[in-house]
């Protein structure tokens, strides 16, 4: 589930046990919450729910990603913002896909980081070589 704005974001309070993947921006996780730390709104969802999988991004910064094994700090690779609408949906849409073939954990955090980078810094996600572009990206991608 991606939200789409701090206004809507409460509705995911009554079905938050339910879900598996949720995608956050800080302003909406904060709002969803009650907290004013990123990783203290992890640690409560995780609370709620064992099984989530929780993706908060924060424009250039750290991008955080919580489960019931750990929590990890992601330091995007520095780039020239061009746009951002979209990045978070390049980031959820190539964690999922890395998730459902089974890809392992580290290289499917600084992929998908990596994939929302290149997205914000204006370029397009249609060719093999776009994806290789990526890839390559991913190797700037900090996983602490």
């Amino acid at each position: 589930m991606c939200a789409t704005s701090v206004h809507k974001v409460i509705k995911i309070k009554r079905i938050i046990n339910k879900i598996d993947f949720i995608f956050l921006n800080k302003a909406e996780l904060l709002k969803l919450t009650n907290s004013s730390n990123i990783i203290v709104g992890v640690k409560k969802i995780l609370k709620q729910n064992k099984k989530i999988k929780i993706i908060t991004t924060n424009s250039k910064n750290n991008v955080i990603f919580g489960s019931n094994e750990f929590i990890k700090k992601i330091k995007p690779p520095s780039i020239k913002v061009v746009n951002e609408n979209g990045a978070g949906d390049a980031l959820a849409a190539m964690m999922l896909y890395l998730f459902s073939i089974n890809e392992k954990m580290n290289y499917i955090l600084k992929t998908s980081v990596a994939c929302g980078s290149y997205y914000a810094s204006g370029k397009s996600l249609k060719t093999k070589s776009d994806f290789l572009k990526i890839k390559n990206l991913s190797k700037r991608v900090i996983v602490q």
